[in-house]
């Protein structure tokens, strides 16, 4: 199983949309190893592997994902929050790497 996370996307998203991208990016990936296999039994062209942008685009299609990372924000009271705050990046550089690469080992 490929591993779609990386630092850049967590800064560029904020770590909780990041993993939310990498699982959605790893789902597609499954499905598409699965038509693979039945393609390649009847002699069909295989599909290319899934790219994280091409779920970036996705997402941000249909509304899930701001134009451009760190755009548009979370409403908090009467103040503008922007998406890299409210997930918490500002706590400090390595304490949400430590918590993400907890879960992402309880998750594989």
């Amino acid at each position: 199983m490929k591993n779609f996370f990386n630092v850049d996307l967590a800064r560029g998203y904020g770590y909780g949309m990041a993993v939310y991208i990498a699982a959605q990016t790893a789902a597609l990936q499954r499905g598409i190893d699965a038509t693979n296999m039945k393609r390649k039994v009847a002699g069909r062209r295989l599909l290319e592997d899934a790219t994280v942008e091409e779920v970036i685009s996705a997402l941000r299609s249909n509304g899930t994902l701001p134009a451009a990372p760190g755009m548009g924000g979370v409403r908090r009271g009467r103040h503008q929050v922007t998406r890299s705050v409210a997930s918490g990046i500002h706590r400090g550089p390595f304490a949400n790497e430590m918590f993400l690469s907890r879960i992402l080992n309880i998750i594989i």
